[in-house]
């Protein structure tokens, strides 16, 4: 009899970053045009479908976008509801961004302002449901971690989303 505590416990369970980055690096493998790619986890920390691209967002991350569910937000505050949004309906706990661009694998200045604006939002906009497990950049020779450190986001910036953040009471 299979004991449900350990079933789970198996070789397709990314729990660690490495892991994490391994897999990534055998699905994309390396940059060849400029789009975003969400990918999404189970409870058990398992990649599940649908492994999604996405090209066309706007060069600025603060650029207002007026939707209708929504109201007039930012480009990043849409893409983590959505993206949210997706998760539930296929049962994921977290979700992945990766970032590809062509170029090497210092971050530039737009890299950093997409990391800061997707991690304003994964942060103020409705944090306690699909979480934002971690940010890659696919470049021209393979594909990195992206670390908290390298960009700076703070709660208040452009990207804090005051109308989205869950009351006190």
């Amino acid at each position: 009899m299979t004991n449900p505590a350990t079933q789970h416990q198996d070789r397709n369970t990314l729990t660690s970053t490495a892991e994490l980055h391994g897999t990534i690096e055998q699905l994309l493998k390396a940059a060849s045009q400029r789009q975003i790619w969400f990918l999404f986890l189970d409870e058990h920390a398992r990649l599940i479908d649908p492994i999604m691209p996405m090209n066309d967002h706007p060069e600025d991350p603060k650029e207002l976008h007026e939707i209708e569910d929504l109201g007039r937000v930012t480009f990043p505050a849409v893409l983590v509801h959505r993206t949210r949004e997706i998760a539930k309906m296929i049962g994921a706990s977290s979700f992945i961004v990766v970032w590809e661009r062509p170029g090497g694998k210092e971050l530039t200045v737009a890299d950093r302002s997409w990391c800061e604006a997707i991690a304003g939002c994964a942060v103020t906009c409705d944090p306690w449901t699909v979480q934002l497990r971690a940010m890659f950049l696919m470049h021209d020779d393979g594909v990195r971690l992206i670390a908290d450190l390298e960009f700076d986001f703070e709660p208040g910036s452009e990207f804090d989303d005051e109308r989205r953040r869950p009351s006190a009471s």
